[in-house]
């Protein structure tokens, strides 16, 4: 009898301790970081390889250091290792066929790569030139669909050499673009987050998101809340407000709205009808996170 106690009470208190932790659980589940697939970028000209592989891994390395995603770790491409040096290019269809398809298996939301369209090389006074083009692609994983396409060129540079040699000198046009690539990404990758609350104050209202810093989440950094809808099938977003966040505390980030503002989204905010969406949007300045 006391054993059969024992077991009713450890059951009960088993049961409490999930209903306690599922509400963290499905909080961190809607905060998951976005998992890509980074295939390999194609060059135009094999013997430009070297450019290829030095593209793909400059923007996976964007893609890490700005906290929002998860790259597949491209060493679990087993099938793919066998292949060096210009080999790769030579094997590059087959090679994203097999991220294609471990991006499918392992839940991967988009297919990040693109193309190398051309790289030329001058010798300067005190060091070499880099004129280059290429295109990053964005596909959904889940039907192949081209999302979005950028053609990338950096412009001319106001000092006599970019670099001592030549992988240096393409390294230094690819950063003078960080920019233009991570608003890009913005765009077309939504980051989307959960607003916690609306907080008034005399001058308006702060909104607090629960994104911070384990997402890279800084001050600058803008938001928009959009006002979702579907029409025949088809769904509408309508922008409601944008924010900058003006404080990171943690796992939660501040920013203010005005005060003609608060009543309605506080109102939007509380409409068990309403289907709200707060989204990261581009930024012309605040790309700390993004680095090359």
């Amino acid at each position: 009898m006391k054993l059969q106690i024992l077991k009713m009470q450890h059951t009960v208190l088993l049961l409490i301790l999930i209903l306690c932790i599922s509400p963290g659980i499905s909080q961190n589940l809607k905060n998951k970081k976005t998992t890509i697939g980074l295939t390999t970028f194609e060059a135009l000209d094999e013997k430009n390889y070297r450019e290829a592989e030095l593209l793909t891994e400059t923007v996976k390395e964007l893609f890490v250091e700005s906290k929002r995603y998860i790259p597949l770790d491209r060493t679990t491409y087993a099938e793919t290792a066998k292949y060096k040096e210009i080999e790769v290019q030579k094997n590059v269809s087959f090679i994203n066929g097999v991220v294609a398809k471990q991006g499918l298996q392992k839940g991967a939301k988009y297919l990040i790569g693109g193309k190398l369209t051309a790289v030329e090389y001058a010798d300067m006074k005190n060091g070499i030139d880099c004129k280059l083009s290429f295109s990053i692609n964005i596909s959904s994983v889940e039907t192949g669909e081209l999302m979005a396409s950028e053609t990338f060129t950096p412009g001319p540079i106001a000092i006599s050499a970019d670099g001592i040699d030549e992988i240096s000198a393409m390294s230094t046009q690819i950063n003078l673009l960080r920019n233009k690539i991570g608003n890009f990404i913005i765009a077309n990758t939504p980051f989307s987050v959960e607003i916690i609350q609306l907080e008034k104050t005399k001058k308006g209202a702060n909104i607090l998101i629960n994104v911070g810093v384990d997402e890279g989440v800084e001050k600058g950094n803008r938001f928009a809340i959009y006002k979702v809808s579907s029409i025949a099938g088809l769904t509408r977003k309508q922008e409601i407000i944008k924010f900058s966040i003006d404080e990171v505390q943690g796992g939660i980030s501040v920013g203010g709205i005005k005060k003609n503002m608060v009543d309605e989204l506080d109102q939007l905010i509380n409409d068990p009808n309403v289907e709200l969406s707060c989204e990261e949007i581009e930024c012309k300045i605040c790309f700390n996170n993004f680095k090359i």
